[in-house]
């Protein structure tokens, strides 16, 4: 019989699990402005702008921590000039944000299972990352044109205010970082709930082999060999037993 511990969740426990989709809205919002920054404001081309977000070389891309990821993404280096140099560190950077990224939200999304074995507390955790999520984006957005990319004598469209970019990936750096504490801390008297699970020994090559022939002869083997053999042909009708 399972702990009933196991079975529910603290309102401190889920506001710590919830907190984690802070870090993810605020990199999720980036997405929205960084694009406008790098081609309207550092001048890179749209077309190479758009190549940026490629999401595949991530095994190339450094892995850097989240929050120096993000930062360095609204922080180029002075020395860059041209499409080039912009599209490679834009490259770069974001392959490394969406790494260190991944890294954060695949355990995290793990850990739900953990935490509790009640279905409904499942989702409920589940829920409350992803509307901290959705509702932090949306905050920034809003934040961006409020706060950050207000007109001003100087940049009178407010768009190309360069600061603002910076001043908004520093808060945003600052927001992650606390949030991934938060969630970390606020979790860390889960640990010894944890699983840990060892890989089962590989199976002989008799043994798969003898699996793999079980699995052919079954009803569902048959139906898939027939319709290797014959794809689009009606199956041969089976004599009566």
């Amino acid at each position: 019989m399972q702990d009933s511990a196991v079975l529910r969740t603290t309102s401190t426990t889920r506001w710590s699990f919830g907190s984690g989709g802070l870090a993810r809205g605020v990199v999720e919002n980036a997405h929205y402005f960084v694009l406008v920054y790098y081609n309207q404001v550092l001048g890179l081309s749209p077309h190479l702008g758009g190549s940026g977000f490629w999401r595949h070389p991530y095994l190339y891309a450094a892995v850097l921590p989240l929050a120096l990821s993000y930062y360095m993404l609204w922080h180029p280096l002075p020395f860059l000039e041209g499409d080039t140099d912009l599209f490679i560190y834009l490259l770069v950077r974001n392959s490394a944000l969406n790494l260190s990224m991944t890294l954060f939200v695949v355990p995290a999304y793990a850990t739900v299972a953990e935490l509790t074995s009640d279905y409904e507390e499942r989702a409920r955790l589940l829920s409350l990352f992803h509307s901290v999520m959705s509702v932090t984006g949306n905050g920034m957005s809003v934040a961006m044109y409020a706060l950050w990319l207000v007109p001003t004598p100087e940049h009178v469209g407010g768009i190309l205010n360069v600061e603002g970019y910076k001043q908004a990936g520093l808060v945003g750096t600052l927001l992650i970082s606390a949030s991934i504490l938060v969630f970390t801390a606020g979790l860390h008297r889960f640990i010894p709930r944890f699983k840990t699970h060892t890989a089962p020994a590989l199976l002989a090559p008799v043994e798969f082999y003898r699996q793999m022939r079980d699995v052919l002869r079954s009803r569902f083997g048959q139906h898939l060999c027939s319709w290797l053999a014959a794809p689009g042909r009606k199956p041969v009708p089976q004599r009566a037993a």
